[in-house]
């Protein structure tokens, strides 16, 4: 499961988990921990997510479920998207759900925490190096 690659680009960094299902967030942590990235969370409902995002010293991604009881986490997404810090969809939901941010990837759930992971880890390296995303 420990991509080496992905544990060289993700170890250390600070992802916040937005998941309402309390055993998922709770596995996505320990995947998470098991790459060497630090979970912030989870978070269960928009109003933690929020205020996780404000008290949080450090955030270098985050990990968004669409459906949070009965709310949608666009409000964290729109938060995340205005500090410039990446963020990957993890949803049951239709991804067409998700068109308002095509800068996000989505990932349909059950999903694989390496290949989320390695969306993410590709945003964080283009904002890291904005200049490896457009030629020179």
């Amino acid at each position: 499961m420990n991509d080496p690659d992905l544990c060289q680009d993700l170890s250390g960094m600070h992802v916040l988990v937005v998941e309402d299902e309390a055993l998922l967030a709770d596995v996505m942590a320990d995947e998470l921990e098991a790459f060497g990235i630090v979970p912030l969370g989870p978070c269960p409902s928009v109003a933690s997510a929020m205020e996780a995002i404000r008290d949080s010293a450090r955030l270098d991604g985050a990990l968004l479920n669409v459906q949070l009881r009965g709310e949608l986490s666009f409000p964290i997404a729109d938060e995340l998207r205005l500090r410039g810090i990446p963020f990957v969809f993890v949803t049951g939901n239709d991804p067409a759900v998700t068109e308002s941010y095509p800068e996000a990837p989505v990932h349909s759930k059950p999903a694989e925490i390496a290949d989320v992971l390695a969306s993410l880890a590709a945003l964080i390296r283009e904002r890291r190096e904005p200049s490896a995303a457009s030629p020179a």
